[in-house]
């Protein structure tokens, strides 16, 4: 009976470790910024090695395999500093980074963050010969310590703290493709807490491994999924959804009807990524993609990215009354959003426009028309 039972038990656990490897080797570039996806894929692994650690553990309470008292407390006091303390960590310095919070404050966040995790893993592994979170006997058997709930809670303020985050930044957002993904962050926690509520009350069963799983791969397939009209990196409109909405729009403008398109190009941009490096210049072009969409939201416009640090925005004549002054209205946002979070930089971009009444025209001759436009004002401001 417990060998059938663990070999159920194992067979959840290997599932979860399969499904996390898919993830892993799938999860590239087009996914976020780099240090997006550089956490989100230590995370993976991170839950790879906990599942490791859990299927020891419960083979040798199954008694398919005899471990000794100091390995036996080992592996736990790694699986509470690894999966529970580590991984939490990781989820918030994986969330506010998906948020967009300043690079600078991040960095002085995610030290103090970390604070807490080192802490766990002390009294994790000097429970080993103070029982302060659990106890082994002489039995091998598992005891529960005084600081055990402690130890337990303190990984979920990571995620409450997220979670709260996102509500707030969700509930400002005017943008309800990026409302759904702030969401979607602040809903991760849920699935992991019921695991660990299970857990809580029916020890011998895998829940939180399985509950974690099912959360990662919540969020990595609302991820994929951005990735097929949006820009991983700025959230925008990517380059194939902005080119078939261009074209699509093309088709129904008219003399009475026209529209505006708008070539944008960051300027110096190569400058921040050689002086603060390309993690700031990721950050850079975020903030630039925000400005962007603050600028033209009164004008109802349409946001995308071209590629680099070139952006398209469309924007109807009729919900626009002075289009040499959109490039104008953008630059004032981004210098206020500048200062708003104490860059080392100012950010300012230049455009081109072109205006279409055509609806014979092809998308990249507007396309070349806005550049044009662009080229032009560049040399002037030389």
């Amino acid at each position: 009976m417990e060998l059938d039972y663990l070999i159920v038990y194992l067979e959840i656990l290997a599932i979860c470790f399969i499904i996390s490897l898919i993830m892993l080797f799938s999860a590239n570039e087009n996914l976020g910024s780099e240090w997006e996806v550089k956490t989100f894929k230590t995370m993976l692994i991170i839950l790879q090695i906990a599942l490791i650690m859990d299927a020891f553990t419960h083979a040798h309470y199954r008694h398919a395999i005899v471990l000794p008292r100091f390995w036996l407390g080992f592996l736990y006091s790694s699986y509470m500093f690894i999966f529970s303390g580590l991984f939490s960590y990781l989820w918030l310095f994986f969330a506010e980074l998906r948020l967009g919070i300043p690079l600078k404050l991040f960095r002085r966040i995610s030290i103090y963050a970390a604070i807490p995790v080192l802490l766990m893993g002390i009294f994790s592994y000097l429970s080993m010969k103070t029982g302060w979170t659990y106890l082994i006997d002489e039995n091998l058997v598992y005891h529960r310590g005084p600081l055990w709930a402690v130890q337990n809670a303190l990984p979920y303020l990571y995620f409450i703290i997220t979670t709260i985050h996102c509500i707030i930044k969700a509930s400002r957002e005017p943008s309800p493709q990026k409302r759904r993904e702030l969401y979607s962050l602040a809903s991760f926690v849920i699935s992991p807490f019921l695991g660990a509520l299970l857990q809580l009350f029916i020890g011998s069963h895998p829940f939180v491994a399985p509950a974690t799983t099912i959360a990662l791969m919540f969020i990595f397939s609302n991820l994929q999924g951005n990735m097929i009209n949006h820009d991983s990196l700025t959230n925008l409109n990517n380059r194939r959804a902005t080119i078939e909405y261009i074209e699509n729009i093309t088709t129904r403008t008219t003399d009475s009807n026209p529209f505006y398109l708008y070539l944008l190009d960051v300027d110096k941009f190569k400058s921040i990524n050689d002086t603060f490096g390309h993690v700031e210049g990721d950050f850079a072009l975020k903030t630039v993609a925000s400005g962007l969409l603050e600028a033209v939201d009164k004008y109802h416009g349409y946001v995308g990215r071209f590629g680099g640090d070139e952006f398209l925005v469309v924007i109807d004549e009729k919900n626009f009354a002075m289009p040499e002054k959109l490039t104008e209205e953008i630059n004032n946002v981004l210098r206020k959003n500048c200062d708003d979070l104490h860059l080392d930089y100012t950010l300012s971009v230049t455009g081109g426009h072109v205006k279409c009444n055509n609806n014979l025209i092809k998308c990249q001759d507007l396309i070349e028309a806005a550049d044009k436009s662009l080229y032009e004002h560049k040399k002037a401001n030389l």
